[in-house]
């Protein structure tokens, strides 16, 4: 195997981000806060990370090429943990996990849709590459690049910021923590400013984005064992490799091992889990696993990789629903009440809010914001009490294989 393998690992990124163009929830928003941040303010969510859908400005009205441009991060992912790998001398254990990450189920379903797991990953890679050849090389253009990309790695996911957190304890350990530090820690904290900036005169919150992250990574409290149940989900048969990201020799990789575990750790305090939530550790741990493996075995991987990708395609693939109803409701006039505001938002660009909590409270909610149609559908969105037929006038009834979506006039 040679670097000719990245080829049809981006072939396979961009395929499976093209094989269906509906629009996922998250997906919505991000796109809608590109056109928002570009000066089109229809709508936003400013509790989001920022940097993804800067990002996506210059490709905010072309679905495909925004799926192309995420699916650059995608293979970025997997050219990174190779980069990584030939640093350690592991070249032909990099190109062997450089196709594990491409045909991992987790990175394989979430490099379909538009989310920030992929990219935060991607920078994240980036930012380790750098620290790790300061560490060996001592040039201080590596280290700033390093804090930097970590901090533009947390502008993508607040989550992220376990990996700052990381190489900080790393240069503290190895005793590097000196005034070339703090300069890289000003540079990486000025993007971080100036978003504290941009919400202050947004909110007139300077923390606003980062206090709703919080509050949402306590939402809808899950089952403590998620990620344990789903192992095999995220990885499949490369189950069997991860004993390996065990072996002694793996110890001396101080910043890879301790990003994984405080990623593992923290993401097990917090209590809504969910199995992408795990996506940016997938690579460290794929190259740590094939970091055990001997270059005459290597080989014998790709039979697992083969594997994998077989499985991928017959258990993993996205759920077909056909053309999405909400894209066929069209353009609307005035102000929307939706149970899928991101999605209403996206296909209909009108302003579009989401239903009060607390229904009791509906009817004062339509007179203040002035609502002149609503929204809703039998089974998608939130909240719960909305889904379902008002009595409003029916101006639109639009199906497709997964649902139903009505809208009313309000008069």
């Amino acid at each position: 195997m040679d670097k000719k393998i990245f080829i049809p690992i981006f072939l396979l990124f961009s395929l499976n981000a093209l094989s269906n163009l509906n629009v996922m929830w998250d997906e919505a928003i991000y796109l809608m806060n590109a056109r928002y941040f570009s000066g089109q303010r229809v709508f936003v969510e400013l509790i989001r990370p920022p940097l993804l859908s800067f990002l996506l400005i210059p490709f905010q009205h072309s679905l495909i090429a925004s799926r192309l441009v995420y699916s650059l991060f995608a293979l970025s992912c997997s050219f990174l943990a190779y980069e990584i790998a030939e640093f350690y001398g592991k070249e032909k254990q990099g190109l062997l996990a450089a196709s594990l990450i491409a045909v991992n189920p987790l990175f394989f379903v979430w490099s379909h849709n538009i989310y920030t797991e992929i990219p935060s990953t991607a920078l994240a890679l980036a930012s380790v590459l750098f620290l790790l050849r300061y560490l060996k090389g001592k040039e201080k253009i590596h280290l700033h690049l390093a804090l930097f990309l970590a901090s533009l790695s947390f502008l993508t996911r607040y989550v992220m910021g376990i990996l700052l957190v990381s190489e900080l304890l790393v240069l503290f350990a190895k005793k590097k923590f000196g005034k070339d530090v703090f300069l890289g820690l000003f540079l990486a904290s000025i993007p971080i400013l100036i978003w504290l900036g941009y919400n202050h005169a947004e909110t007139g919150d300077p923390f606003y984005s980062f206090k709703w992250g919080l509050y949402w990574g306590g939402y809808h409290p899950s089952d403590p064992l998620t990620y344990l149940k789903s192992l095999h989900r995220i990885f499949s048969l490369q189950l069997l490799l991860l004993p390996l990201a065990f072996r002694k020799e793996n110890r001396s990789r101080i910043l890879l091992v301790t990003f994984v575990l405080l990623f593992l750790t923290s993401h097990q305090l917090f209590s809504h889990k969910e199995e992408r939530y795990l996506l940016p550790i997938i690579p460290f741990v794929l190259l740590l696993s094939s970091f055990g493996l001997k270059e005459r075995q290597v080989k014998y991987a790709y039979l697992l990789v083969f594997l994998c990708l077989v499985l991928d395609f017959i258990y993993f693939e996205p759920i077909n629903c056909g053309k999405d109803a909400f894209s066929k409701v069209g353009e609307l006039e005035g102000r929307v009440l939706s149970t899928g505001w991101p999605l209403t938002a996206y296909y209909s660009d009108v302003p579009v809010k989401a239903f009060p909590p607390d229904p009791q409270d509906l009817n004062e909610f339509i007179e203040e914001y002035n609502i002149t149609y609503i929204v809703t559908s039998d089974v998608y969105g939130w909240p719960d009490y909305a889904k379902r037929p008002f009595e409003y006038e029916l101006v639109g009834n639009y199906s497709d294989l997964c649902k139903q979506v009505w809208v009313y006039k309000v008069s």
